[in-house]
């Protein structure tokens, strides 16, 4: 893969992680579109992991809060809540590892998510407004259980489980600060399960400063878009970003690549 095609990538990773569009299904269309084999999951854990630090550096005084203070109540239960969270997507994720990756070769199943997706983004807009400040184990479990479905290119991550929150009663806040906190063990764990991929492709030619642009562009795009998305999750228009789904799902399920 060449230097513009890593740095391009990377940008349109940083931008569809956090906006609720859908990475995976933006590369899988983008790729075919360019007449570019799909980098596979190896390379898009890569570029997950930019995001991962763009999270992190986000949400850095909630996380630093998390392992000051692991002990006391509310932060242990955040913990728990945040590890029930994370089961479904890892065991899934595991054992269906094959199933998975074949999905990324259809636009078919990218064009039935994404129109999944921008119903899910239509359904917040008859939400009420929420007052649940800290996820218990039952909500996390449910939203753990989202974020799995997420795992087929078309369901966006972000939209997934914020609207499951907001459907769960959670404020506009504690739905954008529990999705991404728990999105950071999901995408370490994705980065345990393809680390030997990542090792033998880095080992190849030029690979390995691929793999750095394409990481450092969705690290830096991905921080401007996730202050971005913040921003209009509180004014609860997450919504609007239903008929751009709708829009790329017709692309995917009519236009011949």
């Amino acid at each position: 893969m060449s230097f513009i095609n890593a740095l391009f990538l990377g940008a349109l990773q940083g931008v569809t992680e956090f906006l609720p569009v859908s990475s995976s299904g933006h590369l899988v269309l983008i790729a075919k579109g360019l007449n570019v084999k799909h980098p596979g999951v190896t390379f898009e854990v890569m570029m997950h992991m930019g995001t991962l630090i763009s999270i992190v550096v986000c949400f850095w005084g909630d996380i630093r809060e998390i392992f000051m203070n692991a002990f006391r109540r509310k932060e242990f239960d955040l913990v728990w809540s945040l590890a029930i969270a994370t089961a479904p997507v890892a065991i899934i994720g595991y054992f269906f590892k094959a199933n998975i990756e074949s999905a990324f070769d259809s636009t078919t199943v990218v064009g039935v998510c994404l129109l999944a997706t921008g119903v899910i983004l239509v359904s917040t807009r008859f939400v009420g407004k929420g007052t649940v400040t800290q996820v218990g184990l039952a909500a996390a479990f449910i939203v753990g259980l989202a974020q799995a479905l997420a795992l087929l290119p078309g369901i966006s991550r972000s939209g997934i489980t914020i609207s499951t929150g907001l459907w769960l009663g959670f404020t506009n806040r504690e739905a954008g600060r529990f999705s991404f906190l728990m999105a950071i063990p999901a995408l370490i764990g994705s980065a345990v399960l393809t680390l030997p991929e990542i090792i033998e492709m880095g080992n190849k030619d030029g690979s390995t400063f691929t793999l750095l642009v394409a990481f450092l562009s969705a690290f830096v795009v991905g921080l401007i878009a996730l202050k971005t998305l913040l921003g209009i999750l509180r004014s609860g228009k997450l919504y609007l970003f239903s008929g751009y789904c709708f829009l790329m799902s017709v692309v995917a399920l009519t236009v011949r690549f």
